[in-house]
């Protein structure tokens, strides 16, 4: 009788056993399942599409347009009309404001791939007040809200730098506006061609580098427009900025340079390179003198082109892009 309880009692617990082992398997199964599901989930989140750093995986389109209108007025800029500064009488360009697309916003959303960072489409807004309502006003800088800056180089004198020069410039892959003397690109057509197909702005310096306040309006003319010819005549295309040699104007150079179509150019800083002053000189008195929208006039020498390699680096460090002077004027 006894062997019979404990056989009785050791089947029990066999039993026993058996419920407790598959109530672990069964829990094992569970938990793998669970993390699964999570992992599962977390990748789903992680490839889904995203806008402004909203997931937008399993929205409907109605959704989704609410989702970007949302961001309408946030992501809203008024365009800034062009002015003319009190102080040098310059006219300072307006800047193009914008708005969001929503309808190409949303069309890129919904055509994106997979875990894809939409960013969001705008329409540019022109200003009301443009550069072409002030067209015989000198600029001397871009708008102040644009983080670039433009090199003014001009040349009027010698090659041996040239080479040096754009190969810096091409080095750090930027594109600079050089005005050139109208006898100096006759002479040297090569370095012209050179320049121009290194991707670098040509504009007019004038013929003869006369102080042009100093002359009567029928030279000013017939200098803006004789460098023009030898320029467009090299490389089939026609300046449309000018830069008086010197900086030297007054309102006659002014109207018959408006007359031309042609924009005055001057500058916001100076490397003041022609007076020999020294690679740090010129590279400390850009660097810690430069705003946005800066003009810088250079030409080319040796240690200007030192200094210009350091200048670039400096400024791209603080943020700066370096462009021609037409995109730096321009509203847009």
């Amino acid at each position: 009788m006894s062997i019979s309880f404990h056989s009785f009692g050791l089947k029990k617990m066999s039993i026993l056993s058996v419920i407790i082992l598959i109530l672990v398997v069964i829990a094992f199964l569970l938990i793998a399942n669970f993390n699964d599901d999570s992992t599962q989930q977390k990748n789903i989140s992680e490839d889904r599409v995203k806008f402004m750093e909203r997931d937008l995986g399993q929205k409907e389109v109605t959704e989704i347009i609410e989702i970007v209108k949302e961001y309408e007025s946030k992501l809203y800029q008024k365009p800034q009309d062009t002015y003319l500064d009190p102080v040098s009488k310059g006219v300072i360009p307006g800047l193009a404001g914008k708005e969001l697309d929503v309808d190409t916003t949303v069309s890129k959303i919904l055509n994106a791939e997979q875990g894809e960072h939409v960013e969001p489409e705008y329409n540019k807004i022109p200003p009301e007040k443009t550069i072409e309502d002030y067209p015989a006003a000198p600029i001397y800088q871009g708008n102040p809200e644009k983080k670039e800056a433009a090199f003014i180089c001009n040349v009027a004198w010698g090659t041996e730098y040239i080479d040096s020069m754009l190969k810096v410039l091409k080095d750090h892959q930027v594109e600079i506006s050089f005005f050139l003397e109208g006898r100096w690109a006759n002479n040297n057509q090569d370095e012209v061609i050179e320049i121009y197909a290194d991707g670098h702005e040509l504009e007019n310096h004038a013929y003869s580098h006369y102080l042009m306040s100093e002359i009567d309006r029928k030279t000013i003319r017939e200098e803006i427009t004789q460098t023009n010819e030898v320029i467009e005549e090299i490389v089939e295309e026609k300046p449309k900025l000018f830069g008086p040699p010197a900086g030297d104007f007054d309102d006659d150079v002014l109207e018959e340079a408006s007359k031309l179509d042609m924009r005055t150019i001057l500058w916001s800083l100076d490397t003041v390179d022609w007076t020999e002053p020294g690679v740090n000189y010129m590279v400390d008195k850009i660097v810690d003198n430069i705003h946005p929208g800066a003009l810088i006039l250079i030409h080319p020498t040796e240690d200007t082109i030192k200094a210009v390699d350091q200048i670039i680096t400096e400024l791209n460090e603080k943020g700066y892009e370096i462009v021609t002077v037409s995109e730096l004027i321009s509203e847009y």
